[in-house]
């Protein structure tokens, strides 16, 4: 059976996965190795992006917590890039003050672990929080 906490995920094949290889061996390959099909009826997929994402950060952070952190540092990557997703959607939307929380929110995730931020999430801050800066850039 799966542990209670595998109620809050919104995709059960992560943990499922991970649940699964705790009880033997498995190898962890990096590479994306299918693709949700995506239909109308779908309970998940008719939801919107922004519950998505925070939905799959959480699953993670579960999964983390469940395994007692000893994957810490990979599914913290994973959680920060969820935000990310986020915050780019919501600023390409016009809704700065979302696009920050949730930059915030994964810029913090990987500080966390001691992974500094990409240059792509440092030129969104400054997007967000000071555009002016862009203005001062000299033209070519």
């Amino acid at each position: 059976t799966f542990p209670e906490w595998c109620k809050e995920c919104i995709f059960l094949d992560l943990p499922l996965f991970l649940l699964l290889g705790n009880e033997g061996r498995v190898k962890y390959i990096n590479e994306v190795m299918s693709v949700y099909r995506k239909n109308a009826g779908s309970q998940v997929f008719n939801k919107n992006y922004e519950t998505i994402n925070s939905g799959l950060a959480k699953m993670h952070e579960l999964t983390n917590k469940h395994f007692n952190y000893k994957l810490n540092k990979n599914l913290t990557i994973k959680m920060a890039e969820e935000y990310y997703s986020i915050a780019i959607k919501k600023f390409n939307e016009g809704n700065v003050t979302k696009a920050g929380y949730y930059l915030r929110k994964s810029i913090t995730k990987q500080l966390s672990i001691g992974k500094r931020p990409e240059k792509y999430k440092i030129y969104l801050g400054i997007q967000i929080y000071a555009p002016f800066l862009l203005k001062l850039r000299p033209k070519k």
